[in-house]
């Protein structure tokens, strides 16, 4: 099964266009779609500074849609956010 052998990575962080939950549900339904076994993991960039209320309310309503989030304190960007992310996907593959 490729769900044994994959791990699908998606990214967000609180610029203007992230705080659109349709985006992130069109991407992950259809991941989910074509990839419906694999483990999709939703990884939220923090900030230097205050979190901005758009973002804190983006995080909560993926959250309930029962997404599976890793969250970040400070800023990190995609390249950081994966390396500490890697540690702890035990899949072969990963999907960026």
């Amino acid at each position: 099964m490729v769900g044994d052998t994959l791990t699908v990575v998606l990214f967000t962080s609180p610029v203007p266009s992230h705080p659109q939950d349709w985006l992130l549900e069109n991407v992950y339904s259809s991941i989910r779609h074509q990839l419906p076994d694999c483990r999709i993991l939703v990884l939220c960039d923090g900030v230097n500074g205050a979190e901005p209320e758009t973002y804190r309310h983006f995080k909560r309503k993926i959250k309930e849609r029962g997404y599976e989030t890793v969250e970040y304190v400070g800023w990190h960007c995609q390249t950081l956010m994966l390396k500490k992310c890697l540690e702890n996907i035990q899949t072969p593959l990963v999907l960026v």
